[in-house]
Protein backbone atom coordinates (compact mmCIF):
# COMPACT_ATOMS: atom_id res chain seq x y z
CA UNK A 1 0.00 0.00 0.00
CA UNK A 2 1.60 3.35 -1.22
CA UNK A 3 1.02 6.25 1.51
CA UNK A 4 1.91 9.72 1.92
CA UNK A 5 2.96 12.55 4.72
CA UNK A 6 -0.18 14.48 6.18
CA UNK A 7 -0.08 17.13 4.26
CA UNK A 8 -0.82 20.67 6.31
CA UNK A 9 -4.36 21.20 6.46
CA UNK A 10 -4.08 24.71 6.94
CA UNK A 11 -1.99 27.47 5.57
CA UNK A 12 -0.45 28.70 8.92
CA UNK A 13 2.89 31.20 9.55
CA UNK A 14 5.15 32.22 12.37
CA UNK A 15 6.37 35.67 13.49
CA UNK A 16 9.99 35.91 11.92
CA UNK A 17 12.51 33.80 13.49
CA UNK A 18 10.06 32.78 16.63
CA UNK A 19 7.52 29.90 17.65
CA UNK A 20 4.94 32.11 17.94
CA UNK A 21 1.91 32.08 15.57
CA UNK A 22 1.66 35.75 13.35
CA UNK A 23 -1.91 36.10 14.73
CA UNK A 24 -3.99 38.77 12.86
CA UNK A 25 -1.03 38.58 9.90
CA UNK A 26 -2.52 39.48 6.37
CA UNK A 27 -1.74 37.53 2.88
CA UNK A 28 -1.71 39.47 -0.48
CA UNK A 29 -2.23 37.86 -3.60
CA UNK A 30 -0.91 38.85 -6.65
CA UNK A 31 -0.89 37.79 -10.33
CA UNK A 32 2.82 36.61 -10.71
CA UNK A 33 5.09 38.88 -11.25
CA UNK A 34 2.59 42.00 -10.89
CA UNK A 35 0.57 44.10 -8.14
CA UNK A 36 -2.69 42.96 -9.55
CA UNK A 37 -4.80 41.16 -7.18
CA UNK A 38 -5.59 37.57 -7.13
CA UNK A 39 -8.30 36.03 -5.74
CA UNK A 40 -7.80 32.56 -3.54
CA UNK A 41 -10.56 30.36 -2.23
CA UNK A 42 -11.27 29.03 1.17
CA UNK A 43 -12.74 26.07 -0.03
CA UNK A 44 -11.56 23.03 -1.92
CA UNK A 45 -14.12 23.69 -4.56
CA UNK A 46 -12.70 27.36 -5.19
CA UNK A 47 -16.70 28.00 -5.01
CA UNK A 48 -15.84 30.79 -1.78
CA UNK A 49 -12.99 33.11 -2.55
CA UNK A 50 -11.18 34.96 0.45
CA UNK A 51 -11.19 38.57 1.28
CA UNK A 52 -7.81 39.95 -0.01
CA UNK A 53 -5.47 40.10 2.05
CA UNK A 54 -6.63 36.95 3.96
CA UNK A 55 -6.20 37.73 7.68
CA UNK A 56 -4.90 34.67 10.22
CA UNK A 57 -6.53 33.67 13.49
CA UNK A 58 -4.77 33.71 16.61
CA UNK A 59 -3.62 30.53 15.63
CA UNK A 60 -1.57 32.38 12.66
CA UNK A 61 -4.03 29.97 10.39
CA UNK A 62 -6.28 30.25 7.21
CA UNK A 63 -7.78 28.16 4.60
CA UNK A 64 -6.18 29.27 1.18
CA UNK A 65 -6.49 27.22 -1.83
CA UNK A 66 -4.95 28.44 -5.12
CA UNK A 67 -6.28 28.29 -8.71
CA UNK A 68 -4.52 25.94 -10.71
CA UNK A 69 -5.09 28.08 -13.88
CA UNK A 70 -2.75 30.67 -12.66
CA UNK A 71 0.47 32.04 -11.02
CA UNK A 72 0.80 33.94 -7.91
CA UNK A 73 2.47 36.10 -5.89
CA UNK A 74 2.31 36.09 -2.31
CA UNK A 75 3.06 38.72 0.42
CA UNK A 76 2.55 38.31 4.06
CA UNK A 77 2.49 41.32 6.57
CA UNK A 78 2.01 41.42 10.36
CA UNK A 79 -0.97 42.96 12.30
CA UNK A 80 0.64 46.38 11.96
CA UNK A 81 0.91 45.58 8.17
CA UNK A 82 4.51 45.39 8.56
CA UNK A 83 5.97 43.39 5.49
CA UNK A 84 7.75 40.34 6.86
CA UNK A 85 11.38 39.66 5.65
CA UNK A 86 11.76 37.03 3.00
CA UNK A 87 8.08 38.18 1.28
CA UNK A 88 6.90 38.30 -1.24
CA UNK A 89 7.91 35.21 -2.89
CA UNK A 90 7.00 35.20 -7.03
CA UNK A 91 5.82 32.30 -9.59
CA UNK A 92 4.18 30.10 -6.83
CA UNK A 93 2.08 27.27 -9.48
CA UNK A 94 0.09 24.31 -7.42
CA UNK A 95 0.91 20.80 -8.46
CA UNK A 96 -2.62 21.47 -10.65
CA UNK A 97 -1.28 23.72 -11.83
CA UNK A 98 1.26 21.47 -13.73
CA UNK A 99 -1.03 19.17 -14.71
CA UNK A 100 -3.64 21.77 -16.24
CA UNK A 101 -0.74 23.23 -18.29
CA UNK A 102 0.49 19.45 -19.64
CA UNK A 103 -3.24 18.81 -20.40
CA UNK A 104 -3.04 21.85 -22.17
CA UNK A 105 -0.10 20.95 -24.18
CA UNK A 106 -1.83 17.78 -24.72
CA UNK A 107 -4.67 19.55 -26.61
CA UNK A 108 -2.44 20.99 -28.84
CA UNK A 109 -2.39 21.32 -32.77
CA UNK A 110 0.87 23.05 -32.77
CA UNK A 111 3.97 20.80 -33.57
CA UNK A 112 6.12 20.01 -30.92
CA UNK A 113 3.33 19.66 -28.78
CA UNK A 114 -0.16 17.59 -28.27
CA UNK A 115 0.33 13.94 -28.94
CA UNK A 116 4.24 15.07 -30.83
CA UNK A 117 5.09 15.04 -26.62
CA UNK A 118 3.84 11.02 -26.42
CA UNK A 119 6.48 8.76 -27.50
CA UNK A 120 4.58 6.40 -30.47
CA UNK A 121 1.30 8.19 -29.87
CA UNK A 122 0.05 9.05 -33.78
CA UNK A 123 -0.74 12.49 -34.55
CA UNK A 124 -4.88 13.59 -36.20
CA UNK A 125 -5.50 16.14 -38.66
CA UNK A 126 -8.26 16.94 -40.64
CA UNK A 127 -7.37 17.12 -43.96
CA UNK A 128 -4.24 15.83 -46.68
CA UNK A 129 -4.23 19.38 -46.69
CA UNK A 130 -3.54 19.51 -43.05
CA UNK A 131 -0.84 16.54 -43.89
CA UNK A 132 1.01 18.69 -46.33
CA UNK A 133 1.72 21.13 -43.89
CA UNK A 134 2.89 18.96 -40.76
CA UNK A 135 5.88 19.03 -39.80
CA UNK A 136 8.20 15.68 -39.96
CA UNK A 137 10.47 16.51 -36.61
CA UNK A 138 7.51 15.84 -34.19
CA UNK A 139 5.40 12.95 -36.07
CA UNK A 140 6.34 9.47 -37.23
CA UNK A 141 2.59 8.72 -37.42
CA UNK A 142 -0.68 10.51 -38.58
CA UNK A 143 -4.20 9.44 -39.33
CA UNK A 144 -5.71 12.10 -41.36
CA UNK A 145 -10.09 12.15 -41.15
CA UNK A 146 -10.47 13.14 -44.82
CA UNK A 147 -9.23 14.03 -48.14
CA UNK A 148 -11.00 17.63 -48.25
CA UNK A 149 -13.03 17.53 -45.37
CA UNK A 150 -13.44 15.40 -42.36
CA UNK A 151 -15.36 12.18 -43.62
CA UNK A 152 -15.47 12.84 -47.20
CA UNK A 153 -14.06 9.05 -47.45
CA UNK A 154 -10.29 10.40 -48.05
CA UNK A 155 -7.81 10.18 -45.77
CA UNK A 156 -5.92 7.51 -43.84
CA UNK A 157 -3.30 5.92 -41.46
CA UNK A 158 0.17 7.45 -42.85
CA UNK A 159 3.44 6.91 -41.53
CA UNK A 160 6.83 9.21 -42.48
CA UNK A 161 9.16 7.41 -44.42
CA UNK A 162 12.56 8.97 -43.60
CA UNK A 163 14.34 6.88 -46.22
CA UNK A 164 12.68 8.29 -48.64
CA UNK A 165 13.47 11.63 -50.26
CA UNK A 166 12.62 11.27 -54.91
CA UNK A 167 9.22 10.00 -54.16
CA UNK A 168 6.72 11.32 -56.23
CA UNK A 169 3.32 12.88 -54.64
CA UNK A 170 0.65 10.40 -56.49
CA UNK A 171 -2.13 12.49 -54.06
CA UNK A 172 -3.00 9.17 -52.19
CA UNK A 173 -0.33 6.15 -51.49
CA UNK A 174 2.48 8.98 -51.40
CA UNK A 175 2.12 12.52 -49.99
CA UNK A 176 5.09 14.89 -50.35
CA UNK A 177 4.63 17.84 -47.35
CA UNK A 178 5.98 21.38 -47.18
CA UNK A 179 9.28 20.01 -45.55
CA UNK A 180 9.74 17.67 -48.39
CA UNK A 181 8.92 14.62 -46.30
CA UNK A 182 7.29 11.54 -47.39
CA UNK A 183 3.95 10.41 -45.87
CA UNK A 184 3.02 7.04 -47.00
CA UNK A 185 -0.49 5.56 -46.79
CA UNK A 186 -0.68 2.45 -45.22
CA UNK A 187 -3.11 -0.03 -46.96
CA UNK A 188 -3.10 -3.51 -47.46
CA UNK A 189 -3.03 -3.34 -51.48
CA UNK A 190 -6.28 -1.87 -51.90
CA UNK A 191 -7.60 1.46 -51.96
CA UNK A 192 -10.15 3.85 -52.49
CA UNK A 193 -10.51 6.50 -55.30
CA UNK A 194 -11.95 8.93 -52.47
CA UNK A 195 -8.13 8.08 -50.73
CA UNK A 196 -6.77 9.80 -54.33
CA UNK A 197 -8.54 12.77 -54.10
CA UNK A 198 -11.60 12.13 -56.64
CA UNK A 199 -14.59 13.40 -55.67
CA UNK A 200 -17.13 11.39 -57.79
CA UNK A 201 -19.45 14.79 -57.90
CA UNK A 202 -19.71 13.96 -62.14
CA UNK A 203 -18.15 18.21 -62.23
CA UNK A 204 -15.08 17.73 -60.74
CA UNK A 205 -12.51 16.32 -63.74
CA UNK A 206 -11.03 12.94 -61.55
CA UNK A 207 -9.08 11.64 -64.46
CA UNK A 208 -5.66 12.39 -62.47
CA UNK A 209 -6.83 10.89 -59.13
CA UNK A 210 -8.44 7.81 -60.90
CA UNK A 211 -5.73 7.17 -63.02
CA UNK A 212 -3.10 7.45 -59.90
CA UNK A 213 -5.05 4.81 -57.85
CA UNK A 214 -4.90 2.70 -60.34
CA UNK A 215 -0.99 3.49 -61.10
CA UNK A 216 0.11 3.31 -57.60
CA UNK A 217 3.12 0.69 -56.29
CA UNK A 218 1.63 -2.07 -54.42
CA UNK A 219 -1.94 -1.34 -55.25
CA UNK A 220 -3.52 -4.19 -56.16
CA UNK A 221 -6.89 -3.37 -56.31
CA UNK A 222 -9.14 -0.18 -56.54
CA UNK A 223 -12.57 0.69 -54.78
CA UNK A 224 -14.47 3.19 -56.11
CA UNK A 225 -17.40 4.36 -54.07
CA UNK A 226 -20.75 5.12 -54.98
CA UNK A 227 -20.46 8.64 -57.59
CA UNK A 228 -19.76 9.70 -60.97
CA UNK A 229 -16.19 9.90 -61.89
CA UNK A 230 -15.66 12.19 -64.54
CA UNK A 231 -13.03 11.38 -67.42
CA UNK A 232 -11.75 13.50 -69.41
CA UNK A 233 -8.99 11.10 -71.04
CA UNK A 234 -8.88 7.97 -71.18
CA UNK A 235 -7.66 5.83 -67.70
CA UNK A 236 -5.50 2.38 -67.97
CA UNK A 237 -6.98 -0.03 -65.72
CA UNK A 238 -3.86 -3.14 -65.37
CA UNK A 239 -5.19 -4.19 -61.65
CA UNK A 240 -8.88 -4.93 -59.78
CA UNK A 241 -11.27 -1.94 -60.26
CA UNK A 242 -15.00 -2.36 -58.49
CA UNK A 243 -17.64 -0.61 -57.28
CA UNK A 244 -20.60 -0.38 -55.51
CA UNK A 245 -23.17 -1.65 -57.73
CA UNK A 246 -23.57 -0.97 -61.75
CA UNK A 247 -26.00 1.66 -61.17
CA UNK A 248 -24.09 3.13 -57.94
CA UNK A 249 -20.89 3.60 -59.24
CA UNK A 250 -20.53 5.35 -62.38
CA UNK A 251 -17.58 6.28 -64.88
CA UNK A 252 -18.91 9.09 -67.05
CA UNK A 253 -16.41 9.53 -70.32
CA UNK A 254 -16.76 13.07 -70.88
CA UNK A 255 -14.39 13.55 -74.27
CA UNK A 256 -14.50 12.26 -78.02
CA UNK A 257 -12.24 9.82 -78.59
CA UNK A 258 -9.81 10.51 -81.81
CA UNK A 259 -9.95 6.82 -82.55
CA UNK A 260 -12.23 3.77 -82.91
CA UNK A 261 -10.14 2.27 -80.29
CA UNK A 262 -9.84 4.73 -77.97
CA UNK A 263 -12.13 4.62 -74.86
CA UNK A 264 -12.81 5.78 -70.85
CA UNK A 265 -11.08 2.57 -69.38
CA UNK A 266 -8.35 0.69 -71.09
CA UNK A 267 -7.74 -2.94 -69.13
CA UNK A 268 -4.28 -4.07 -69.81
CA UNK A 269 -1.64 -6.57 -69.54
CA UNK A 270 -1.85 -7.22 -65.35
CA UNK A 271 -2.29 -9.39 -62.87
CA UNK A 272 -5.47 -11.99 -63.34
CA UNK A 273 -8.20 -9.75 -61.86
CA UNK A 274 -12.03 -9.51 -61.55
CA UNK A 275 -13.76 -6.04 -61.91
CA UNK A 276 -17.22 -5.65 -61.12
CA UNK A 277 -20.20 -3.53 -60.17
CA UNK A 278 -19.70 -0.35 -62.29
CA UNK A 279 -21.45 1.69 -64.79
CA UNK A 280 -19.64 3.46 -67.97
CA UNK A 281 -21.80 5.62 -69.73
CA UNK A 282 -20.86 8.23 -72.06
CA UNK A 283 -21.99 12.30 -72.01
CA UNK A 284 -24.56 13.83 -74.05
CA UNK A 285 -22.27 15.55 -77.11
CA UNK A 286 -19.47 13.32 -77.40
CA UNK A 287 -18.91 11.21 -80.20
CA UNK A 288 -16.62 8.09 -81.27
CA UNK A 289 -14.31 5.50 -79.74
CA UNK A 290 -15.63 3.27 -77.18
CA UNK A 291 -16.07 2.59 -73.29
CA UNK A 292 -14.22 -0.44 -72.27
CA UNK A 293 -11.62 -1.43 -74.49
CA UNK A 294 -8.99 -4.53 -74.07
CA UNK A 295 -5.85 -4.09 -76.15
CA UNK A 296 -2.53 -5.53 -75.61
CA UNK A 297 0.81 -3.80 -75.83
CA UNK A 298 3.37 -5.16 -77.92
CA UNK A 299 6.19 -5.03 -75.18
CA UNK A 300 3.85 -5.96 -72.09
CA UNK A 301 1.90 -9.03 -72.86
CA UNK A 302 -2.03 -8.96 -73.13
CA UNK A 303 -5.30 -8.29 -70.82
CA UNK A 304 -5.78 -12.02 -70.26
CA UNK A 305 -7.98 -13.86 -67.35
CA UNK A 306 -9.92 -11.10 -67.18
CA UNK A 307 -13.42 -11.97 -65.80
CA UNK A 308 -16.17 -8.36 -65.88
CA UNK A 309 -19.56 -9.22 -63.62
CA UNK A 310 -22.35 -6.44 -63.40
CA UNK A 311 -20.86 -4.28 -65.92
CA UNK A 312 -23.51 -2.05 -67.34
CA UNK A 313 -22.10 -0.12 -70.71
CA UNK A 314 -24.77 2.66 -71.85
CA UNK A 315 -25.18 6.38 -72.95
CA UNK A 316 -26.29 9.61 -71.09
CA UNK A 317 -29.27 10.33 -73.20
CA UNK A 318 -27.72 10.32 -77.47
CA UNK A 319 -25.89 7.09 -78.31
CA UNK A 320 -23.35 8.27 -80.26
CA UNK A 321 -19.75 6.24 -79.28
CA UNK A 322 -18.94 3.85 -82.27
CA UNK A 323 -18.55 0.57 -80.04
CA UNK A 324 -19.68 -0.41 -76.49
CA UNK A 325 -16.93 -2.78 -75.97
CA UNK A 326 -13.48 -3.24 -78.36
CA UNK A 327 -11.38 -6.11 -78.22
CA UNK A 328 -8.00 -6.21 -80.28
CA UNK A 329 -5.81 -8.43 -79.60
CA UNK A 330 -4.07 -8.00 -83.67
CA UNK A 331 -1.16 -5.75 -81.65
CA UNK A 332 0.38 -9.20 -79.38
CA UNK A 333 3.46 -10.36 -80.52
CA UNK A 334 4.15 -13.38 -77.57
CA UNK A 335 1.29 -15.10 -78.02
CA UNK A 336 -2.32 -15.12 -80.22
CA UNK A 337 -4.85 -12.27 -79.15
CA UNK A 338 -6.51 -11.35 -76.03
CA UNK A 339 -7.60 -14.57 -74.20
CA UNK A 340 -9.70 -15.50 -71.70
CA UNK A 341 -12.25 -12.81 -71.27
CA UNK A 342 -15.43 -13.16 -69.44
CA UNK A 343 -18.70 -10.85 -69.13
CA UNK A 344 -21.02 -12.18 -66.69
CA UNK A 345 -25.17 -10.42 -65.45
CA UNK A 346 -23.89 -7.17 -67.91
CA UNK A 347 -25.76 -4.97 -69.76
CA UNK A 348 -24.21 -3.60 -73.12
CA UNK A 349 -25.87 -0.80 -75.05
CA UNK A 350 -24.94 -1.05 -78.51
CA UNK A 351 -22.81 2.17 -80.54
CA UNK A 352 -23.66 4.05 -84.21
CA UNK A 353 -21.28 0.67 -85.91
CA UNK A 354 -21.85 -1.86 -83.12
CA UNK A 355 -21.78 -3.08 -79.86
CA UNK A 356 -18.88 -5.35 -79.08
CA UNK A 357 -16.18 -5.29 -81.72
CA UNK A 358 -14.26 -8.43 -81.46
CA UNK A 359 -10.37 -9.10 -83.37
CA UNK A 360 -8.15 -11.93 -82.41
CA UNK A 361 -9.41 -12.95 -79.68
CA UNK A 362 -9.50 -16.42 -78.03
CA UNK A 363 -12.08 -17.77 -75.62
CA UNK A 364 -14.06 -15.00 -75.31
CA UNK A 365 -17.71 -15.27 -73.38
CA UNK A 366 -20.50 -13.32 -72.80
CA UNK A 367 -23.44 -13.88 -70.96
CA UNK A 368 -26.10 -11.19 -69.99
CA UNK A 369 -27.85 -8.67 -71.98
CA UNK A 370 -27.09 -6.74 -75.32
CA UNK A 371 -29.52 -3.87 -76.80
CA UNK A 372 -29.91 -2.42 -80.12
CA UNK A 373 -27.71 1.19 -80.16
CA UNK A 374 -27.11 4.22 -82.31
CA UNK A 375 -28.96 6.98 -82.25
CA UNK A 376 -29.36 7.19 -86.43
CA UNK A 377 -29.18 3.43 -86.98
CA UNK A 378 -29.57 -0.10 -86.07
CA UNK A 379 -26.65 -0.96 -86.75
CA UNK A 380 -25.19 -4.52 -85.92
CA UNK A 381 -26.17 -5.56 -82.46
CA UNK A 382 -22.93 -7.64 -81.54
CA UNK A 383 -20.01 -8.05 -83.95
CA UNK A 384 -17.06 -10.05 -84.50
CA UNK A 385 -15.82 -8.75 -87.83
CA UNK A 386 -12.13 -7.90 -86.89
CA UNK A 387 -9.37 -7.92 -89.32
CA UNK A 388 -8.41 -11.26 -87.78
CA UNK A 389 -10.48 -14.43 -86.69
CA UNK A 390 -11.46 -15.10 -83.25
CA UNK A 391 -11.83 -18.21 -81.89
CA UNK A 392 -14.22 -19.75 -79.30
CA UNK A 393 -16.35 -17.19 -78.88
CA UNK A 394 -19.84 -17.69 -76.48
CA UNK A 395 -22.77 -15.64 -76.43
CA UNK A 396 -25.50 -16.64 -73.81
CA UNK A 397 -27.69 -13.91 -74.52
CA UNK A 398 -32.02 -13.01 -74.65
CA UNK A 399 -33.29 -11.74 -77.71
CA UNK A 400 -30.68 -10.29 -80.17
CA UNK A 401 -30.52 -8.32 -83.09
CA UNK A 402 -28.32 -8.57 -85.70
CA UNK A 403 -25.15 -11.18 -84.95
CA UNK A 404 -22.30 -11.14 -87.13
CA UNK A 405 -20.27 -13.77 -86.94
CA UNK A 406 -18.55 -14.05 -90.01
CA UNK A 407 -15.22 -13.78 -89.17
CA UNK A 408 -15.36 -16.21 -85.82
CA UNK A 409 -14.02 -20.15 -86.39
CA UNK A 410 -15.62 -21.83 -83.29
CA UNK A 411 -18.55 -20.42 -81.34
CA UNK A 412 -21.51 -21.24 -79.16
CA UNK A 413 -24.23 -19.40 -79.25
CA UNK A 414 -27.44 -19.37 -77.33
CA UNK A 415 -30.26 -16.97 -77.62
CA UNK A 416 -34.24 -17.02 -77.47
CA UNK A 417 -33.91 -15.00 -81.08
CA UNK A 418 -31.79 -13.47 -83.62
CA UNK A 419 -33.17 -11.32 -85.76
CA UNK A 420 -30.09 -11.81 -88.53
CA UNK A 421 -27.15 -13.99 -88.07
CA UNK A 422 -23.97 -14.02 -90.52
CA UNK A 423 -21.56 -17.22 -89.82
CA UNK A 424 -17.94 -18.35 -91.70
CA UNK A 425 -19.11 -20.97 -94.22
CA UNK A 426 -16.37 -22.97 -92.25
CA UNK A 427 -17.11 -22.09 -88.25
CA UNK A 428 -17.84 -24.84 -85.84
CA UNK A 429 -19.39 -24.56 -82.86
CA UNK A 430 -22.83 -25.31 -81.36
CA UNK A 431 -26.33 -22.96 -81.52
CA UNK A 432 -29.35 -22.82 -79.85
CA UNK A 433 -31.38 -20.11 -80.77
CA UNK A 434 -35.67 -20.52 -80.20
CA UNK A 435 -36.29 -18.19 -83.69
CA UNK A 436 -33.51 -17.03 -86.45
CA UNK A 437 -35.42 -14.50 -88.97
CA UNK A 438 -32.58 -14.13 -91.07
CA UNK A 439 -29.90 -17.22 -91.42
CA UNK A 440 -26.45 -16.94 -93.68
CA UNK A 441 -24.96 -19.52 -94.06
CA UNK A 442 -27.33 -21.62 -92.65
CA UNK A 443 -26.20 -24.67 -93.70
CA UNK A 444 -22.70 -24.04 -92.25
CA UNK A 445 -20.77 -26.97 -90.29
CA UNK A 446 -21.54 -26.69 -86.89
CA UNK A 447 -20.68 -30.13 -86.08
CA UNK A 448 -24.38 -31.33 -85.84
CA UNK A 449 -27.18 -30.26 -87.76
CA UNK A 450 -27.92 -26.88 -86.99
CA UNK A 451 -31.80 -26.98 -87.91
CA UNK A 452 -32.06 -28.98 -84.65
CA UNK A 453 -32.14 -25.55 -82.66
CA UNK A 454 -33.29 -23.31 -84.68
CA UNK A 455 -36.44 -22.63 -86.63
CA UNK A 456 -35.59 -23.51 -90.24
CA UNK A 457 -38.15 -21.24 -91.74
CA UNK A 458 -41.61 -19.49 -91.42
CA UNK A 459 -44.68 -18.37 -93.21
CA UNK A 460 -47.29 -16.38 -92.94
CA UNK A 461 -49.56 -16.34 -96.05
CA UNK A 462 -52.97 -16.01 -97.71
CA UNK A 463 -54.72 -19.19 -98.43
CA UNK A 464 -57.07 -17.68 -100.77
CA UNK A 465 -54.60 -15.99 -102.78
CA UNK A 466 -54.53 -18.01 -106.45
CA UNK A 467 -50.94 -18.84 -107.93
CA UNK A 468 -47.81 -18.46 -106.69
CA UNK A 469 -47.18 -15.51 -104.36
CA UNK A 470 -44.74 -14.61 -102.01
CA UNK A 471 -46.02 -14.91 -98.62
CA UNK A 472 -47.12 -11.55 -96.41
CA UNK A 473 -43.99 -12.54 -93.93
CA UNK A 474 -41.40 -15.12 -93.28
CA UNK A 475 -38.10 -16.57 -92.73
CA UNK A 476 -36.18 -18.51 -95.92
CA UNK A 477 -39.37 -18.85 -97.70
CA UNK A 478 -39.73 -17.78 -101.48
CA UNK A 479 -42.82 -18.38 -102.09
CA UNK A 480 -46.39 -20.34 -101.54
CA UNK A 481 -47.85 -22.14 -104.55
CA UNK A 482 -52.21 -23.00 -104.27
CA UNK A 483 -51.92 -26.08 -105.71
CA UNK A 484 -55.75 -26.49 -105.33
CA UNK A 485 -58.58 -26.28 -102.32
CA UNK A 486 -56.32 -26.20 -99.19
CA UNK A 487 -53.03 -27.96 -100.99
CA UNK A 488 -50.13 -25.33 -100.88
CA UNK A 489 -46.27 -25.96 -101.51
CA UNK A 490 -44.26 -23.91 -99.46
CA UNK A 491 -40.61 -23.66 -101.43
CA UNK A 492 -37.19 -22.51 -99.24
CA UNK A 493 -35.14 -19.79 -100.09
CA UNK A 494 -32.17 -21.88 -98.80
CA UNK A 495 -32.49 -25.96 -98.96
CA UNK A 496 -32.24 -27.19 -95.66
CA UNK A 497 -29.55 -29.67 -94.46
CA UNK A 498 -31.68 -32.36 -95.14
CA UNK A 499 -35.97 -33.79 -94.98
CA UNK A 500 -35.93 -34.60 -91.66
CA UNK A 501 -37.81 -31.88 -90.03
CA UNK A 502 -41.17 -30.82 -88.76
CA UNK A 503 -44.04 -29.21 -89.90
CA UNK A 504 -46.61 -26.64 -86.98
CA UNK A 505 -49.04 -24.38 -87.77
CA UNK A 506 -52.66 -22.79 -87.10
CA UNK A 507 -54.71 -20.83 -89.44
CA UNK A 508 -57.19 -18.37 -89.17
CA UNK A 509 -60.50 -19.27 -91.35
CA UNK A 510 -63.43 -17.16 -91.52
CA UNK A 511 -66.27 -19.81 -91.43
CA UNK A 512 -64.66 -21.71 -88.45
CA UNK A 513 -63.20 -20.01 -85.18
CA UNK A 514 -59.87 -21.77 -86.02
CA UNK A 515 -58.33 -24.21 -88.10
CA UNK A 516 -55.00 -26.84 -87.25
CA UNK A 517 -52.31 -27.11 -90.08
CA UNK A 518 -51.45 -30.52 -90.96
CA UNK A 519 -49.12 -32.38 -92.73
CA UNK A 520 -50.70 -33.86 -96.10
CA UNK A 521 -48.72 -36.41 -96.86
CA UNK A 522 -51.59 -38.09 -98.62
CA UNK A 523 -51.26 -35.58 -101.39
CA UNK A 524 -48.25 -36.64 -103.02
CA UNK A 525 -45.59 -39.68 -102.14
CA UNK A 526 -42.58 -37.17 -100.53
CA UNK A 527 -44.41 -33.84 -99.03
CA UNK A 528 -41.51 -33.13 -97.56
CA UNK A 529 -37.69 -32.40 -99.42
CA UNK A 530 -34.77 -30.14 -98.73
CA UNK A 531 -36.32 -27.46 -101.27
CA UNK A 532 -40.08 -27.64 -100.84
CA UNK A 533 -42.82 -28.78 -97.89
CA UNK A 534 -46.66 -29.87 -99.61
CA UNK A 535 -49.43 -28.79 -96.84
CA UNK A 536 -53.32 -28.82 -96.43
CA UNK A 537 -55.90 -27.50 -94.68
CA UNK A 538 -58.48 -28.97 -93.40
CA UNK A 539 -61.48 -28.76 -91.22
CA UNK A 540 -62.93 -32.15 -90.32
CA UNK A 541 -61.38 -34.15 -93.31
CA UNK A 542 -62.69 -31.54 -96.56
CA UNK A 543 -59.80 -29.14 -97.44
CA UNK A 544 -60.30 -25.30 -96.63
CA UNK A 545 -58.72 -22.25 -98.12
CA UNK A 546 -57.92 -19.83 -94.71
CA UNK A 547 -57.54 -16.48 -95.35
CA UNK A 548 -54.64 -16.70 -92.22
CA UNK A 549 -52.15 -19.89 -92.43
CA UNK A 550 -48.98 -19.52 -90.12
CA UNK A 551 -46.51 -22.32 -90.64
CA UNK A 552 -43.25 -23.01 -88.85
CA UNK A 553 -40.55 -25.70 -90.01
CA UNK A 554 -38.53 -26.77 -87.53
Amino acid sequence: MAVDLLPWPKAKFFVPNTNYPLSGGKVYSYVAGTSTPLTTYSDPAGAIPNTNPVILNAQGEASIYLSNNSLYKIDVHDASDVPLSGYPVDNIQTPGYEVAALQALLASSTDGQGVSMVYGAERVVSTIGALRALSKNFNSRVFVAGYYAVGDGGGGHYWYDSSDTTSTDNGGTVIVASDSARWKLIHSGTVSLKQFGAKGDKTTNDTTAVQNALSASGVHAVYAPAGTYSLASQVTVPIRLYGDGEYATKFYRNFSPASDSIGALRFTAGSINSSQDFMVFSATGTTGGNLINLIPDPTNGSPDFITFQSINLTYESINTYKYALYIDGSARTDSVGVRDTTFLASNIFGGTDGTIYLNTVVNFEYHGSVFAGGSTSGKVLVTATGVNDNYYVTFNCGAMHDLDMSRVQSCVIQSASINVLTVASTVVGKLDVGLIASFTNASANFGFDTGKNTVRAWARFNGTTVGTNAPTDGFNVTSVTRNGLGDYTITFTSALPNANYSVVGIAGYSANSGVWVTVARSVTATPLTTTTARIITSVTGANVDPEIVCVHII
